[in-house]
């Protein structure tokens, strides 16, 4: 179970910080979805919240579960952080620009989304812990 979802996981991880723009390029129609669905703001928010929630479950889960909580915190934080800037940096590669206060407020917004996360896995394995 474990080894399938740290395969999982980095799957997950390759996928968010790929940036998607290239991706879509290679199909017309793909790219005109994506365009349409992505281009709110909103939308791009809410992608973030969710793609980082399950990255702030699974890193500590996958990478961390034998440490203390306080460690596992604070290098998950570390890893979505790494994760994070990895990923602005490939978009800003794509759009051509510097980075910015926009990036600076996914960064925010993927920090919150995995800070749930990692509290949804506090509560989520502390339960299991607690029935042993």
């Amino acid at each position: 179970m474990k080894q399938k979802t740290k395969i999982f996981l980095f799957a997950w991880i390759l996928i968010l910080i790929l940036p998607m723009v290239w991706v879509v390029r290679i199909n017309p129609r793909l790219d005109l979805w994506f365009n349409t669905f992505f281009a709110p703001e909103w939308m791009h928010i809410v992608a973030h919240i969710l793609l980082f929630i399950v990255v702030g479950f699974l890193v500590p889960w996958v990478l961390f579960d034998q440490s203390p909580i306080k460690t596992t915190l604070k290098n998950t934080v570390w890893v979505v952080l790494g994760i994070g800037l990895i990923q602005e940096v490939f978009q800003l590669v794509v759009k051509q620009r510097g980075f910015g206060r926009n990036e600076v407020f996914d960064l925010l917004i993927d920090l919150i989304a995995s800070l749930t996360g990692f509290f949804l896995y506090w509560i989520f394995f502390r339960k299991i812990s607690a029935r042993k």
